[in-house]
């Protein structure tokens, strides 16, 4: 009777050990975004010539072999890493600017999305990889500016279009304006972290976005009211 107690006691232990170890085994999706997130840590203290698939393994905590299996080598963990980034950051892009708001409250609005962009932890990262290792990664450069940039860009100078309409500016202005505003934006929300320039304290973002949705405004202000003068 003993020793069949100590048999089934043995046998439960058994599989509460195997349940134990297939319940935390990772899932192949589960895999791979925490090699990324291993990734992504790793790029923000480096760069891609600074990334190695040991240190991915080790930081991940699986072996090289398990890494192999899910990414080819170093090029597809780091592009796989800043795509998946992109996606990230693409996902809250803003592609239009209502056009019926005036022309200060239009700017607000866009300068609200460009700070929700801008101040993601994945914009930043992605940001970082590109001022980091863009001479070499050209990629990289034009995928942020097609899904990033010029997305923000567009939406500005559509929306300077419908407000100047009635009087328009010359041709190349609306882009113009749009990509010094989304620049001084990036500037303002990333530089600082990116470039670590900030010497003193700054003002509230708010309050230096502020003083820029004025500016830009009183451009577009004496056009769009053209319609009613």
């Amino acid at each position: 009777m003993t020793e069949g107690v100590a048999s089934l006691n043995s046998t439960a232990a058994l599989y509460r050990s195997e349940y134990k170890r297939v319940g935390t085994r990772r899932t192949r999706g589960e895999l791979r975004n925490e090699i990324l997130d291993a990734v992504r840590r790793a790029l923000r203290a480096g760069s891609y010539e600074t990334l190695s698939m040991e240190h991915v393994a080790a930081h991940a905590s699986i072996s090289r072999r398990t890494l192999y299996n899910l990414f080819v080598d170093k090029d597809d963990l780091y592009r796989s890493s800043c795509e998946r980034l992109l996606k990230s950051v693409s996902d809250i892009v803003t592609e239009d600017v209502p056009d019926k708001m005036s022309p200060l409250d239009g700017m607000r609005f866009f300068l609200a999305c460009c700070i929700e962009v801008y101040e993601s932890d994945a914009a930043r990262d992605i940001i970082l990889s590109v001022v980091r290792d863009g001479a070499h990664q050209q990629w990289l450069v034009q995928a942020y500016h097609r899904d990033i940039h010029d997305r923000l860009v567009r939406a500005c100078e559509n929306f300077i279009l419908k407000q100047t309409r009635h009087s328009p500016l010359p041709p190349d202005v609306p882009r113009y304006i749009s990509e010094q505003l989304v620049g001084s934006v990036k500037s303002l929300t990333i530089g600082p972290h990116i470039f670590g320039y900030v010497r003193q304290p700054l003002p509230p973002t708010h309050e230096r976005l502020e003083v820029l949705a004025k500016a830009y405004a009183a451009i577009l202000l004496p056009r769009s009211n053209s319609a009613t003068g």
